[in-house]
């Protein structure tokens, strides 16, 4: 074993020497694998790894370039409009709403053009390395799909796994991003088993379509169109070049395989997630709601944007009532966000380079003479498409593993359909003019640097915060505040450090108790909140944070002021809404603040009863709580259900009659009716409840509420009629046959309630209630076995039952059975052992029998034998 790993390690350390293989290459190698295990790439230290390993990569590839006499720089009109596009970014940052956002975008944005320029000349010097990392591709997404598809589990080597209603998404936190990765990875897969032969193209055809099926289950609509529309464009292409018609056949045969095999694994949840495109406005209603506020959003900044990476920032200014509760990251359509961020001008320069893009390489790549390179060009693009159609429904742009995996594909297409002879040129000799070649590499050399440090930034600055905040929950303010500062200093401009720091100063004030020494430290947070502020003037929290802060100093005028200022920013932020109906409540002013509670109550329904029951102790008129509800069903249904608790119960029908009223239905009106026949106001019920039957007059919760109405009011043929009526419907509801019994109950002719509940339980065997009320009619008929049987049947469907245990106790006392009687009330105690009846009819027993100051005893015999103390 140890031979065959020397000989493995040796025959590496040949081709590594050989230079089949340079270090930057296994680099970003590491990087594709990297980026989607990372969760996408999506978090602070993913990223950072991504552009330091990039840099790293780019350095290298240059200082192999030096070797040469002359450094030769190709470039096409693509690559002035891509500049002006880079141009403009950067422009961007100097208009931005927040400039700390827009450099993150930048440093990212560099790291992305590195890598297509690195792959593009790889893959132009050597055609070989394309097909190489092709494979890597296919195989390591092949892996990837096989434990998507087959791992269970919360993590895996430590990383989160995401999986939500049966859907996968593995180490991705959204399937929709999961399949915008593979379906790319897919279509470079189809150029495989196509170029190849016999059991290989096989065996690269059987991967492939195991991707093509991780992306099915992923349940992502719009990974499935994106797939199936860049089948269809891969199919125009090939239909466009004649010599490779024939192979339309093999991309038949890779969705009939599909197909086939999902069938058999069973396609029904895919085909159930597909139908919901029937009806766009419900699938998509939370997109639509995005679009719409990123539209208003786009016209209020139209031409130049609000600044790259600010979306999350300036989105929640034009928030609609639906995502009121949502931090909306991204407007779930990357165009329309590219439109917000850098306006009309950078939306043209970007659609300018898309549309070359597609205009160069498909001439080039049809007349192309080396067919396998056609194939590959072809799919590449094909990837392309599918990645761009989807990102009209997603923002895998945004996505740092989908986008470098999207430059890819862009790269391996521009290089195929590119040759050298193609393009222009300029050179830079390197020798013998040894002095340029120091200073160009001494400029490298601090770019290097310069780029990785400011890469490195954020995260840590973020690894001193999140220790500061650690110190910060451990009362060590002054550590705390120590580590905020290094934050602050190493990672300028990011605005989260100095709001960080106000809410340190702001938790220390409220440790003193000298108003002398709070104020100071009150004055401090104040300084670093408007530090804050002015570095991001459009994060609503920081002026709601203020705004408290300056609640604390007494400074009322000027705290109101600012929390106008956060609502302005921020419309759909409940917390703003509580916080100034708060503010009016401790200064007296019920009326506004119960007004603000309703606009709160508007876009969020948290503590609702708590806030009715605050208003309640100081002011208990209707008009005025009626200020807290808003015109919100499940709200105005929970404040009637409140003042019935507290005792207003005209005011609580009152709600009931506007609740039918605003959504007039069935369940609506059986809770008019409820709420009626809960204030014994069943004469009004029985008017209301009769236009209710001529409206619903099948449902059965207002038939069965109405025949309890005309069974109180005496209308005995009524009730029988509807009794009667609903038994003929439904007979498998035991609340039926308990209603039913309760009408021959009332005039005493249990006899006949006795046959309606046995045939009850012919219908409903198992049902507890049943066998309970069946008790009840056999007392009333002095029958005490026949009650002690359908009691101890009660029981012993629901053992949990005190109700029922409780009873069969009192039924067993009666009869003298004092031993089965007390077993059952010490199971009563067992499931609530402050059950007070059980206590004190145990207690009472005990008098009886002449046993003080003990629950713990046994008993002998059947009847009243012999009872020994447990001491």
């Amino acid at each position: 074993m140890i031979n065959i790993l020397d000989i493995i390690i040796l025959r590496f350390s040949q081709i590594i020497r050989a230079k089949k293989f340079y270090p930057d290459e296994f680099l970003f190698v590491f990087i594709l694998i990297f980026a989607p295990i990372a969760h996408g790439a999506v978090e602070i230290w993913s990223v950072m790894t991504i552009q330091i390993v990039t840099a790293f990569i780019v350095m290298i590839r240059f200082l192999y370039l030096f070797k040469h006499k002359e450094l030769i720089i190709y470039y096409s009109w693509i690559d002035i409009l891509a500049l002006a596009f880079l141009s403009l970014v950067i422009f961007s940052i100097f208009l931005s709403k927040y400039t700390y956002a827009s450099w993150l975008f930048f440093y990212k944005f560099i790291s992305y053009i590195f890598i297509f320029y690195y792959v593009f000349y790889i893959a132009l010097n050597d055609k070989s390395k394309y097909k190489a990392l092709i494979y890597i591709l296919v195989i390591f997404s092949t892996i990837y799909a096989t434990v998507a598809l087959t791992v269970i589990g919360s993590n895996l080597l430590g990383l989160r796994i995401f999986s939500v209603n049966n859907t996968i998404s593995l180490f991705f936190a959204n399937r929709n991003h999961f399949a915008g990765y593979l379906e790319m990875v897919l279509f470079l897969g189809i150029s495989l088993f196509i170029i190849n032969r016999g059991a290989k193209r096989f065996l690269l055809q059987v991967l492939t379509v195991y991707i093509g099926i991780a992306i099915f289950f992923s349940l992502s609509r719009g990974g499935i169109i994106a797939l199936m529309g860049g089948i269809i464009f891969l199919s125009l292409l090939l239909a466009l070049q004649h010599t490779l018609r024939r192979y339309i056949w093999f991309i038949i045969s890779f969705a009939v395989l599909l197909i086939g095999i999902m069938s058999i694994l069973g396609i029904e949840p895919v085909l159930e997630r597909l139908s919901t495109l029937e009806e766009p406005e419900l699938a998509g209603k939370g997109r639509l709601e995005y679009w719409q506020g990123t539209i208003n959003l786009i016209q209020n900044n139209l031409w130049f944007g609000t600044g790259t990476g600010t979306f999350i920032y300036t989105f929640p200014g034009y928030q609609t009532e639906y995502s009121a509760n949502i931090v909306v990251n991204h407007a779930h359509n990357d165009y329309l966000e590219l439109l917000a961020e850098m306006g009309i001008i950078g939306f043209t320069v970007f659609i300018a380079v898309v549309i070359l893009f597609f205009y160069s390489t498909i001439p080039k790549l049809i007349r192309i003479k080396d067919q396998t390179a056609q194939i590959i060009g072809f799919c590449s693009l094909s990837a392309c498409v599918s990645f761009i159609i989807h990102s009209f429904f997603e923002f895998n742009f945004h996505i740092s593993s989908n986008i470098i995996l999207f430059i890819v594909c862009t790269a391996i297409t521009l290089s195929i359909s590119y040759s050298e002879t193609d393009m222009r040129y300029f050179s830079l000799p390197l020798y013998p003019v040894k002095k340029r070649k120091s200073l160009i590499l001494a400029m490298l050399i601090f770019i290097f640097i310069t780029y990785t440090f400011f890469s490195s930034t954020q995260y840590i600055g973020d690894t001193f915060n999140k220790s500061a905040k650690k110190y910060q929950k451990d009362r060590n303010y002054e550590l705390a505040y120590s580590f905020f500062r290094k934050a602050m200093l190493i990672d300028h401009g990011n605005s989260e450090h100095s709001a960080a720091c106000g809410d340190l100063f702001m938790a220390k004030a409220l440790t003193v108790k000298n108003s002398i020494e709070m104020n100071t430290y009150l004055n401090r947070s104040l300084g670093f909140y408007n530090d804050a502020i002015q570095l991001c003037p459009i994060q609503s929290h920081y002026y709601t944070k203020k705004f408290i802060c300056l609640k604390r100093l007494q400074r009322k005028d000027d705290a109101l002021s600012i929390l106008d200022e956060a609502i302005r920013i921020s419309p759909m932020r409940p917390y703003n809404y509580y916080c100034k109906a708060d503010f009016y409540l401790e200064n007296g002013n019920i009326k506004k603040a119960c007004s603000e509670y309703g606009r709160y109550y508007e876009l969020s329904n948290k503590h609702f009863e708590l806030t009715l029951d605050k208003i309640f102790c100081i002011c208990d008129e209707y008009n005025i709580l009626k200020l807290i509800v808003p015109d919100r069903i499940d709200l105005k249904k929970r404040f009637a259900k409140f003042l019935f608790t507290k005792g207003k119960n005209k005011e609580a029908i009152h709600e009931l009659e506007q609740i039918y009223f605003l959504e007039p239905n069935a369940e609506n009106a059986f809770q008019h009716l409820k709420g009626l026949c809960r204030t014994d106001q069943c004469t009004d019920a029985q008017i209301i409840g009769e236009k209710y039957i001529a409206l619903y007059n099948d449902d059965i919760s207002i038939l069965k509420i109405m025949a309890s109405i005309y069974n109180k009011l005496n209308c005995n043929d009524k009730t029988k009629e509807i009794y009667e009526q609903l038994l003929s419907k439904y007979l498998f509801d035991p609340d039926i046959y308990i209603g039913y019994a309760s009408y021959y109950g009332k005039m005493d002719k249990y006899n006949e309630g006795i046959d309606i509940l046995k045939k009850g339980i012919f219908y409903n065997p198992n049902n507890a209630k049943l066998y309970y009320a069946l008790s009840s009619y056999y007392r009333k008929c002095n029958q005490p076995d026949n009650c002690i049987d359908n009691l101890k049947r009660a029981v012993f469907i629901r053992p949990e039952n005190i109700k029922y245990r409780f009873n069969l106790a009192i039924e067993y006392k009666k009869q003298g059975l004092y031993q089965q009687a007390v077993e059952h009330w010490q199971k009563c105690l067992e499931i609530d052992p402050k059950h007070e009846s059980t206590l004190l009819a145990i207690s009472r027993i005990y008098k009886e029998l002449g046993i003080d100051n003990s629950r713990q005893f046994t008993m002998r015999g059947s009847n009243k034998g012999t009872i020994k103390m447990n001491n």
